[in-house]
């Protein structure tokens, strides 16, 4: 590439360092020089769309206006269609097209060769990256209808406004949407019958589209007779007795995937404000004893239910309707009700009594601890009412019912639960 005109200098010396010097005029002309590319920095475009590149202006052949170019995939060209694959080109402007495959996003790798008229040439290669346009992005929360409990709004949200169209089916039932705000929408439907529920939504954009899967559990609590359910994969459960409501209704059991917010591996039972009129049993599948069940409070902080690992599943009781999930197990938690031995024995002037409240006994239990003479006279009572379930002590003070010291000897401890079961021990008092 070094042409023009230039000055040639000669220079001649002998041995006896004499010399001469003469020059002469050279002119260069270019002819037949190759093309030249220069580096090709990487191209963006998005999935979809269509690329125009006008190659000429990344080469520089100093002796033609008029180029020949040959353009190939190398990696993805099966993806990456080119039109034309080669062309002629004499000014800027001329231009290859490129365009992906649709719906697909990746790199390509493109080679181009760039030849004259005398069949020099050069080649190069560059990048095109297809960017991925992102779909429609949809949450669905389900609520039960404030007034009638077997209807429930199931709301749809694009969280990336994209969508331009979106449709929902529960149980492959299509069912219409209302727009309720900026790329939220709602459907009304009614569950009748407990079990598990598919729900199927899809929405389309400009480019791709999005079709996501949930499920959702019912169960149907009954005022009269035991009732049950379960979440749609199983693990989590609920039962109730006979009461625990004021009226039949169907009650909804979600896992994390349909909360708005997301607590990962967490599962709702209802509307986290209703109550329950008196406990229900809820459990989750585990063997690990480490664990217990948990329930959020209303300022997102998680109290500990007493809990109980029986069979493979962690079961606690719960007056409330919320979110639940299993934590670290700090509570101790008896499985069967029983009466413990006091300490100290023989006491004087007072001892503490123990009793546990077992779990497989139910939620709420009435104890009646009460102190017996060796002639089977009541001495007095020590407790009488309802106990939670877990561990529980009284003091005695060697008084009766009437405050009076009793005289030293032999008593008894005995304990009465609501289940019918009856346990004694027996006390000494030394004065």
């Amino acid at each position: 590439n070094y042409h023009g005109v230039h000055r040639v200098i000669f220079m001649a010396t002998d041995n006896k360092d004499s010399s001469a010097v003469d020059s002469m005029i050279l002119t260069v002309t270019p002819i037949n020089d190759r093309p030249q590319w220069s580096a090709i920095p990487e191209q963006k475009m998005y999935e979809n769309d269509t690329m125009r590149f006008d190659l000429g202006a990344y080469v520089v052949d100093v002796d033609d206006t008029l180029l020949h170019f040959t353009l190939e995939g190398i990696t993805n060209a099966e993806k990456m269609a080119i039109e034309p694959k080669t062309y002629s080109s004499e000014n800027l402007g001329d231009s290859a097209h490129f365009i992906p495959e649709k719906l697909w996003s990746d790199y390509a790798v493109i080679q181009a060769i760039a030849k004259d008229g005398s069949d020099t040439r050069d080649t190069v290669s560059f990048t095109i990256d297809v960017i991925r346009i992102p779909r429609p992005n949809l949450t669905i929360n389900v609520v039960q209808n404030n007034i009638f409990n077997n209807f429930y709004d199931v709301l749809i949200t694009d969280t990336i406004a994209k969508a331009r169209n979106v449709y929902l089916e529960v149980q492959n039932e299509v069912v219409s949407l209302d727009t309720v705000g900026p790329h939220t929408f709602r459907g009304h439907h009614k569950f009748i019958s407990p079990g598990t529920y598919a729900i199927e939504v899809f929405a389309d954009a400009l480019v791709g589209d999005t079709t996501i899967f949930r499920s959702i559990g019912l169960a149907l609590a009954r005022t009269l007779g035991r009732w049950s359910g379960s979440s749609p994969d199983g693990l989590f459960n609920i039962t109730g007795e006979a009461g625990a409501v004021n009226m039949d209704q169907s009650i909804l059991v979600v896992d994390s995937t349909m909360f708005k917010k997301g607590y990962t591996g967490s599962y709702k039972l209802g509307d986290e404000v209703r109550v329950f009129n008196k406990p229900v049993e809820v459990s989750l599948a585990s063997y690990d004893d480490e664990l217990a069940l948990y329930q959020r409070n209303s300022d997102n902080t998680w109290t500990e239910l007493p809990s109980y690992n029986e069979q493979g599943r962690i079961r606690a009781y719960t007056d409330r309707m919320g979110y639940f999930r299993l934590g670290r197990k700090t509570l101790i938690v008896p499985g069967l009700t029983s009466l413990g031995q006091n300490y100290p024995n023989p006491f004087n002037p007072v001892t503490n009594i123990t009793y546990d409240v077992g779990f497989v006994d139910g939620p709420e239990q009435q104890v009646n601890l009460s102190i017996y003479n060796l002639l089977g006279q009541q001495v007095i009572t020590l407790v009488n009412d309802q106990r939670s379930i877990g561990r529980h002590s009284v003091k005695w003070y060697g008084k009766d019912k009437s405050g009076i010291s009793v005289a030293s000897g032999m008593y008894f401890v005995h304990m009465v639960t609501r289940t019918g079961k009856v346990q004694t021990k027996k006390v000494m008092l030394l004065r």
